[in-house]
């Protein structure tokens, strides 16, 4: 018989292994059997777009209940094919068994379980039960690990004594054996169910030993006992939600997971940390015991807007530099369902505003106090109230820019964002002094508002006559100085009403913002 009939020759039937069906025992709602039939794929690649297929109609089947491995070399399809079963699947060679023996225990629990792998170790090779083997974008085995020898010693290509099958299998794909074509012929591009291991005896499968006079004796290994680092599997759970777990576990693993990242990799926060100290250091011998003088009142009121900006940019940059990196993160795992986005969201909004209320805090007491600002403690906590929601409200704004512009083009396009907030402030210009169709540029300028509520925490509230070191102080009465701004009916309830309404919306915004780029990202 020649070498091309022996390999289109059909397994003799004493040798021939039952295709595997699936099981109907599983009492799990997860018990899944992923199959696809003549999958093809292609991509456009260089500058006149030519298209290259990756795929070639091949087909297969993943059953609940076993480990399965996608192999083949470099180009041969196998990211191409697991991303479109299932995601994104690359660990080193220790990480890799750990996990893989975590794998097991899932498979063991009757879930799916599909990874792809390039060149395992002999070890790690035989943990897997289900083989899909692929060259040049077809199927070229697709059975057990254990009938993977037998299967190629049948079509002339015996695995040499003491060789790593799994580096055999990758000779073999490559063409170093000789075409391929006629196993993806004998597999019927992965049709083929012959080599599947016996649902009724899973653990003790069918090989073959060459004898010298050319015949194979099939011969059965015994059962072998169970790998000693799995443990027994778990009983399985039933879940309502497409999640495996409750909104209040996600949020506690994902703010858990937060806090133990911003604590290891704690640089970004002592950066942040340790530039408001400075700055209010700075600020503080700058405008030096200025506050509490009615011959500084105007200089008073320059220190008051720029605590405003440089909270506001401090705030505003932050998440610019750091949330787009967080996205692709946030696509895959959204895209594995390992949480919602609303657990998601939530977590990192709560995580991180004690690090806003930490910086603001450093930088409004020691700028405070160096100032002279009044000392009194409602004061101090209205302007701290008001110094808090600027940067809650500006972080906001940086992270919806953040997710529309990313890092690049947000570091560049997003101060002009801003640009229009700091002009109707009404620190330039009062909004009394402005022509009339600008008044409402001026409503809708968060700063303003900000402004306002420092202001009416440093001069309002009945704040007595100010001491004048000069001869001649103008603004010697707080109240006068707050007509001359136009601030003087101006409430601080409504300025703070106005900034956690705004900054409630635009969370509101960036959530939806989130959820259409995770629902318009592969």
């Amino acid at each position: 018989m020649s070498s091309v009939e022996r390999l289109k020759a059909p397994r003799p039937a004493d040798l021939r292994l039952e295709p595997c069906v699936p099981t109907s025992d599983l009492s799990s709602d997860r018990a899944i059997t992923l199959s696809f039939r003549d999958l093809s794929y292609s991509v456009k690649k260089g500058i006149r777009r030519e298209s290259r297929n990756i795929l070639h109609s091949v087909s297969g089947e993943f059953q609940s209940g076993e480990l399965a491995a996608i192999m083949g070399p470099s180009g041969a399809g196998k990211s191409s094919l697991m991303n479109i079963l299932a995601g994104y699947t690359g660990l080193d060679s220790s990480t890799t068994k750990q996990c893989v023996s975590l794998l097991k225990l899932l498979a063991q629990e009757g879930r799916t379980i599909v990874c792809t792998i390039h060149q395992p170790s002999a070890t790690l090779f035989e943990m897997f039960d289900h083989l899909y083997a692929l060259s040049e974008g077809q199927c070229v085995y697709q059975g057990s690990v254990k009938g993977l020898v037998p299967f190629l010693g049948e079509r002339g290509l015996p695995c040499p004594p003491y060789h790593n099958p799994a580096d055999f299998l990758l000779e073999v794909l490559i063409g170093e054996h000789g075409d391929t074509q006629g196993l993806v012929t004998v597999m019927e591009n992965g049709k083929c169910q012959d080599w599947r291991r016996r649902p009724t005896d899973r653990a003790s499968l069918p090989f073959t030993v060459s004898m010298a006079n050319g015949l194979r004796t099939p011969v059965f290994s015994p059962k072998m006992p169970p790998t000693p680092q799995l443990e027994r599997p778990l009983p399985l759970r039933r879940f309502t939600s497409q999640y495996p777990t409750t909104f209040l576990t996600q949020f506690a693993i994902l703010i858990k997971r937060t806090f133990l990242i911003n604590l290891r990799d704690s640089f970004l926060i002592k950066s942040r940390l340790s530039m408001h100290l400075v700055i209010g250091l700075v600020i503080g011998m700058l405008y030096y015991n200025i506050g509490n003088d009615a011959a500084y009142v105007k200089d008073n009121f320059g220190f008051l807007y720029f605590c405003i900006m440089f909270l506001q940019f401090t705030a505003f940059s932050s998440k610019i530099l750091t949330f787009p990196l967080e996205l692709p993160i946030l696509i895959r795992e959204y895209f594995n369902r390992w949480y919602s986005l609303k657990s998601y969201y939530l977590a990192l909004t709560v995580a991180d505003a004690p690090v806003q209320l930490l910086c603001t805090l450093c930088y409004v007491l020691v700028s405070y106090f160096l100032t002279s600002q009044p000392r009194e403690l409602y004061r101090l906590t209205l302007f701290l109230v008001v110094c808090l929601l600027v940067g809650l409200v500006s972080q906001s704004i940086g992270m919806l820019i953040g997710i529309s512009m990313g890092i690049q083009n947000g570091m560049v396009f997003g101060p002009l964002a801003i640009l229009p907030f700091l002009i109707f402030s009404g620190f330039f210009v009062a909004m009394k002094d402005a022509p009339w169709y600008f008044e409402w540029l001026f409503h809708a300028s968060y700063l303003k508002y900000s402004l306002e509520g420092t202001m009416q925490a440093m001069y309002s509230y009945g704040r007595g006559k100010l001491p004048c070191s000069a001869d001649y102080c103008h603004y010697t009465l707080p109240l006068k100085f707050l007509e001359e701004l136009d601030m003087h009916h101006a409430a601080f309830w409504v300025d703070v009403v106005v900034l956690v309404s705004l900054d409630i919306v635009l969370k509101l915004i960036i959530y939806l913002a989130l959820l259409y780029k995770l629902r318009h990202s592969r």
